[in-house]
């Protein structure tokens, strides 16, 4: 019970640091799956067409340019996920869920590619619905070796061991999902 009351303080706490509204998960809506050929809010990217995590953003009474009511902003990466957010805090927008791939729950792979910015690593895209946790469940490693759609990524596990185990592999930070800040995104 006590690890139950405790996660419940941290999700909530996260979620007051991020801007995020509180509720419980089945009242939240849903991830979708990004591997439709759906562009990124702020890049314009096609989404299945790059490496990385991804992301996706359901907002209170907003909904992003072109959309119906009650669809997310959908991201080819955590960094244009976070600068969407940050933007659109600014207008007042409230964030009701973020979502992005939770490198926890799946098996990945972190390649060499060539033909991106000189045979980089890279951490390989996962966007089903099924690969996606609230942003505010997961631990982030934030510049590692690892890259994704827009280089250096900030890549989401649930499973801190897991974040902590990919960076002592590839480099990075360790950041709780709630800690991430606007000066750290435009840093990367």
């Amino acid at each position: 019970m006590v690890s139950k009351t405790r996660r419940g303080f941290l999700a909530t706490t996260a979620a007051a640091a991020t801007g995020c509204i509180g509720g419980s998960d089945e009242s939240l809506p849903q991830p979708v799956a990004l591997d439709t050929g759906k562009n990124c809010e702020v890049c314009g990217m096609v989404i299945r067409d790059h490496p990385g995590p991804v992301g996706q953003t359901y907002f209170r009474e907003n909904s992003p340019e072109g959309r119906e009511e009650g669809e997310p902003a959908r991201f080819c990466s955590t960094v244009c996920l976070f600068d969407y957010h940050y933007e659109k805090q600014q207008q007042g927008w409230e964030p009701i869920v973020h979502y992005v791939t939770d490198y926890s729950s799946i098996e990945y792979e972190v390649i060499e590619k060539e033909g991106f910015v000189g045979g980089s690593l890279y951490i390989s895209a996962h966007l089903s619905a099924e690969d996606q946790a609230k942003g505010e469940d997961t631990t982030l490693v934030i510049d590692s070796d690892a890259m994704g759609a827009m280089g250096p990524s900030l890549i989401p596990f649930t499973n801190r061991d897991d974040a902590t185990a990919f960076q002592d592999e590839y480099g990075g930070d360790v950041v709780p999902f709630g800690e991430v800040t606007e000066g750290l995104v435009d840093s990367l």
